[in-house]
């Protein structure tokens, strides 16, 4: 009936009753944990930006959209989500497409749905500027305890010219560290 006061550790011993027969037995931390299943967030980290980033190339750019977290085991999963404000200006008989990489360091962890060329959502309309926002999550594995740095990236294709943000308009990134089951 006193409690231990110390951290519950995987090797630490819980005594259970055995259903309604009355029959104790001994069980670790670890095998509760994991019949409870993980899944839990361990951390979430999160930035906002406001300044607008235009790309007219087909090379894909920083977005502004970046951040830092350390996972604390190498089994853990990191869940990024971002939101960003795209508007699209064309010329009067041109079209714009637009797409987006994530990247963990370097590493492509997702791309943008592709239509040609890794690029999405087609616009024709001519002297209009359209504006969208792009919601993406991915489920990436690091397979670190080290800082991974996670950033998104933008492109443009054909004549247009593309803003990844604008006005008050805020590029948001959300990672979650997810325990590993």
């Amino acid at each position: 009936a006193t409690d231990v006061g110390a951290a519950i550790v995987d090797a630490d011993l819980f005594i259970m009753d055995d259903g309604a027969g009355g029959t104790n037995r001994k069980v670790t931390a670890s095998r509760i944990k994991t019949y409870t299943g993980g899944g839990k967030i361990k951390q979430v980290v999160g930035s906002a930006y406001t300044t607008a980033n235009a790309n007219s190339g087909t090379s894909y750019a920083d977005s502004g959209a970046t951040l830092d977290i350390t996972p604390t085991t190498n089994t853990n999963k990191i869940l990024v989500h971002f939101s960003i404000p795209i508007s699209l200006y064309r010329s009067s008989g041109s079209s714009c497409r637009y797409g987006y990489k994530v990247l963990r360091e370097s590493t492509v962890v997702a791309t943008g749905a592709a239509t040609t060329s890794d690029y999405g959502m087609l616009g024709s309309s001519a002297e209009m500027v359209l504006g969208t926002v792009f919601n993406y999550t991915v489920y990436d594995e690091p397979d670190s305890t080290s800082e991974q740095t996670y950033k998104v990236q933008f492109a443009n294709n054909e004549t247009g010219s593309l803003t990844a943000q604008s006005g008050s308009n805020s590029t948001n990134i959300t990672a979650l560290e997810v325990e590993s089951t």
